[in-house]
């Protein structure tokens, strides 16, 4: 996994990293996103995307198969999509084009490649760390993205030496490639953005998977200057009902008479009711919590690991007055 390489790199090369990495909670995704973000939005799901969006933890990693990406809040209990936030990517240097959504754009492909070409087999990270103030969906739309790169370069994760950084790439590449790559690099933080989302329907459920020696390595005298592996670290997972309970060996819920049922079951998650007194007139224009609703066990213990559902997990807090 990446998550493995940059921790080496972090132990190694990068006491601001290894802090980060350190306070981080990891989601794994066996995906490219094409294969399971959407391509547009409906209206109710931009509005309620613009209000509700939160990052599960403030300090939020995924790894899909393109690339690994930190999330960060700039401020704390931070919601909806007008939120400044921080973000750092790693990217293989040889990483498949074919793994970004929609194949990766002719920036990518073009530039990045060219870029690549140039290092020829070394083992080399590209990190790019920059910053979003803003995301705006709009439906039937590609989603907007006003952000920036604060710095990038190309790294060898052997020995942390920096091969390339912005000025060097402007100099031996010109200006035009390096738009190219920031563009390109904006987009896929984008799309970690949308992963997110993803992650905040409230039809998906978030699954904690914590390995037997976690506890023992977060405990051990070496924990201050290391970093959990992804064999050792709790991680995380966006699933559905039907694929958590085949995950976790949990039974089907049933009526009684051993008939099964599908209940209606959902996350943990706000709704923000219409200004309208005549339709909503006990919560007009008010932001409520909906309870969470999971039928039969949510936890359990498969091959040495213990898994969890989280229920319960919603935006970090309400807006005043609600």
């Amino acid at each position: 996994m990446i998550w493995d390489t940059v921790a080496r790199m972090a132990e190694r090369f990068g006491p601001t990293l290894l802090q980060i990495m350190q306070k981080t909670r990891l989601f794994t995704i066996d995906a490219a996103p094409q294969d399971f973000l959407p391509k547009t939005y409906t209206a109710e799901q931009c509005e309620f995307y613009k209000e509700n969006f939160f990052l599960p933890f403030r300090y939020t990693a995924i790894e899909d198969k393109a690339s690994l990406i930190f999330l960060f809040d700039v401020e704390k209990h931070a919601r909806g999509l007008k939120s400044p936030r921080k973000w750092v990517e790693f990217m293989p240097g040889q990483a498949d084009m074919k793994n970004f959504r929609e194949g990766g754009t002719y920036e990518n492909r073009d530039a990045l490649g060219l870029v690549s070409e140039f290092f020829g087999d070394r083992q080399m990270i590209f990190v790019t760390w920059g910053v979003i103030s803003e995301v705006v969906p709009t439906p039937g739309k590609k989603t907007w993205v006003a952000g920036g790169i604060e710095s990038l370069f190309f790294q060898d994760a052997q020995t942390g030496e920096i091969l390339l950084d912005h000025k060097n790439l402007l100099q031996s590449f010109g200006r035009d490639t390096l738009v190219k790559i920031s563009n390109s690099q904006l987009s896929n933080a984008l799309t970690a953005i949308e992963e997110v989302m993803y992650f905040n329907d409230p039809s998906n459920f978030i699954v904690e998977e914590i390995p037997t020696q976690f506890e023992r390595r977060a405990r051990s005298k070496a924990a201050k200057t290391r970093v959990c592996r992804s064999h050792e670290i709790r991680k995380y997972t966006v699933l559905k009902p039907t694929q958590i309970r085949r995950k976790l060996r949990l039974p089907e819920p049933t009526q009684p008479g051993g008939v099964r049922r599908r209940p209606h079951e959902r996350r943990t998650h706000l709704r923000t009711y219409s200004n309208d007194d005549k339709l909503w007139p006990n919560v007009h224009g008010r932001t409520v919590v909906v309870k969470g609703s999971w039928v039969g066990p949510s936890e359990a213990t498969v091959d040495g690991r213990r898994y969890r559902v989280m229920v319960d997990m919603r935006p970090p807090q309400l807006p005043e007055g609600s």
